[in-house]
């Protein structure tokens, strides 16, 4: 069985998926590592280097490839799901789930941070606007997971729903 956690950037897909991981057994797949293991470049070099759409090409890649046997968690990066129809093939592979964090949250943490290639070297007034814009285009496919976990959810009712997820898909 897999899980995949989709949201924007910095809403917590790796940190929960950690932890869910930990919690239910599986192992643990961060997208973004994968990609940056393989063109050995981080994300921000492949976005300056070879741009979006070579970024996006080699991710679809990574993603169809990464079907491990095992049961595993899966932290996708904040635009999967949004190209080459890839949430269909997450919820076709396994469970998604949408990790929703407000606004002010994900500004405060990317600024904090400031690795996000999209966002990069950008003020925090800035940052906030594109953000918006991003997830208005980005929440038409973030909704179509199969369990929504708002901040407002304890983790232990997100586990609950996803063990309740589980036993659906036996």
């Amino acid at each position: 069985m897999l899980i995949y956690l989709v949201g924007m950037p910095s809403s917590g897909k790796s940190t929960l998926g950690k932890q869910l991981a930990s919690a239910l057994g599986f192992d643990f797949i961060d997208l973004d590592a994968e990609i940056v293991k393989r063109e050995q470049q981080t994300i921000s070099e492949i976005f300056a280097k070879k741009g979006e759409s070579y970024f996006r090409k080699v991710e679809k890649e990574i993603l169809e490839n990464t079907l491990p046997q095992k049961p595993t968690i899966i932290a996708t990066g904040g635009g999967t799901p949004c190209f080459f129809e890839n949430m269909k093939f997450l919820n076709k592979h396994g469970i998604s789930v949408f990790i929703e964090q407000p606004l002010t949250i994900l500004s405060q943490r990317i600024t904090r941070t400031n690795e996000r290639p999209l966002w990069n070297k950008k003020g925090v007034q800035q940052i906030e606007k594109e953000l918006e814009i991003s997830y208005k285009k980005r929440l038409p496919f973030y909704q179509q997971a199969n369990i929504c976990f708002e901040t407002a959810m304890t983790f232990e009712t997100l586990l609950a729903k996803i063990q309740q997820q589980l036993q659906k898909n036996d």
